[in-house]
């Protein structure tokens, strides 16, 4: 190899090493942001980040209209009773200890206790034939959750409206903007729901469903309705009923980035 090669290369990697060693001195914030620090970290003082925390108390509420009856038939083994005796023991300590059946349109009933449920549920003391009217449902169940002290209430329904009567048309209609608008009303509160599916059964036990889907719908703070939703969704895997969840009113804060 000549000299001037070598000249050459000794030139070219001492370029290298100038730009190297410049680079490894510039800012991240190379065009001086006033909203990061030269690392690129971000001064604004209300960043918060989302950190799912568990809810300190949680009420239960299953929908027992007629539209739920093939998955409440009696002594008849389904993944709908598996998978909710699974979420509701799982949640069991911060409970009352009762499970609150809704029906007549959405009224609140009389509460049962969290052993008798199941007992009630696998005889199929919860057939009905009582329709659904869902808004009505989910405010009477927002109207009795206390977000300042971390609770969440829990509803176990498929969902089905049934309005009943000459204004049934419309009202199924604006079923979606009814859901909104209760949500929308109560700020402090967040929603979220695991989607799960199970057998439905006709009245002689035989399947007229295979997988037909319902709902775990919770209902509170964002932080306490994030991490349930979590649990919920585990559980319902552990079952093979899980199908997908999702939110409705969330306050993510700020988002988590690198």
């Amino acid at each position: 190899m000549n000299i001037p090669i070598i000249r050459h290369i000794f030139v070219i990697a001492g370029i290298n090493c100038a730009i190297a060693l410049s680079s490894c001195g510039r800012d991240v914030n190379s065009i001086a942001d006033p909203h990061f620090d030269s690392d690129g970290a971000p001064l604004d003082t209300a960043v918060q980040l989302f950190t799912p925390g568990l809810p300190k108390s949680a009420k239960l509420y299953v929908e027992t209209s007629g539209s739920m009856n093939g998955f409440f038939r009696a002594n008849q083994a389904n993944k709908f009773k598996k998978t909710v005796w699974s979420v509701f023991s799982g949640l069991a300590l911060i409970t009352d200890g009762n499970v609150y059946p809704m029906s007549n349109g959405g009224d609140i009933d009389a509460p049962v206790v969290l052993g008798t449920f199941r007992n009630k549920m696998n005889a199929g003391a919860f057939v009905s034939n009582s329709s659904t009217h869902i808004p009505a449902m989910l405010h009477n169940i927002i109207e009795n959750i206390d977000t300042a002290k971390n609770e969440v209430a829990l509803l176990v329904s498929d969902m089905k409206y049934s309005p009943m009567g000459k204004t049934a048309s419309p009202e199924l209609l604006q079923y979606q903007e009814q859901i909104r608008n209760i949500i929308g009303v109560h700020p402090s509160v967040s929603l979220s729901f695991v989607c799960a599916n199970s057998e439905f059964l006709n009245l002689n036990g035989s399947v007229a469903e295979e997988n037909s889907p319902y709902y775990f719908i919770i209902i509170g703070k964002s932080e306490n309705v994030a991490a349930t939703r979590n649990d919920i969704a585990r559980w319902c895997e552990a079952t093979n009923s899980y199908v997908e969840s999702g939110d409705m009113a969330m306050n993510y804060h700020t988002p988590n980035y690198t």
